[in-house]
């Protein structure tokens, strides 16, 4: 284990099994030797630090195997079809109560809404969809949230920007609202 973990679990024991909600085009837990940027969640699954049964992938739309990925997936093609409110409502029902962690690749967006990423697939989320969604995950235990991929030098419009900073700040104005004294 490196220096860097052992310190962070000295530190925060209380952030072992926290739940990981992910919006992201692709499933990324990587396995067999491979090592790329998926590698961070096997590890920390493997050290008991992520608790895989109550978290989940929103927006999927790439292939993986199914049998090796431990993870609850909602796909793209199911999120686009499906009210808001039952989107939200499956994210919390696995999420439950306990602290979690957000992560959020804008290349969960349809490259119509955030052609800035290093990763574009079709038939993702639009920016309004994953706004009203994060909106509604705004009850939920998040214990912080990473915004990743955004790529400005793809996007001259400057459009993938503006999604990933408007989706960070509805997250700061849920965490703010859900506070204890909030008015």
């Amino acid at each position: 284990m490196s220096r860097l973990r052992q310190g962070t679990r000295q530190r925060s024991p209380s952030y072992s099994n926290i739940r990981r909600l992910r919006f992201s085009s692709r499933a990324r837990v990587s396995y067999g030797g491979r090592i790329d940027h998926g590698n961070m969640f096997r590890i920390a699954l493997e050290e008991g630090l992520l608790l895989s049964e109550a978290s989940i992938q929103v927006g999927i739309r790439t292939s993986y195997d199914r049998a090796d990925h431990p993870f609850a997936v909602l796909d793209a093609a199911w999120v686009n079809d499906q009210p808001v409110d039952e989107v939200i409502r499956r994210i919390c029902a696995r999420v439950g109560d306990a602290p979690a962690y957000l992560s959020f690749d804008i290349d969960c967006l349809d490259p119509a809404f955030a052609p800035g990423t290093g990763t574009p697939v079709a038939g993702g989320l639009s920016t309004d969809r994953a706004l009203k969604i994060v909106r509604g995950l705004a009850p939920l235990d998040l214990r912080g949230m990473d915004l990743v991929e955004v790529a400005p030098a793809y996007d001259l419009s400057e459009i993938t920007a503006l999604a990933g900073a408007t989706l960070a700040l509805e997250y700061l104005y849920g965490r703010a609202r859900h506070q204890p004294g909030a008015g």
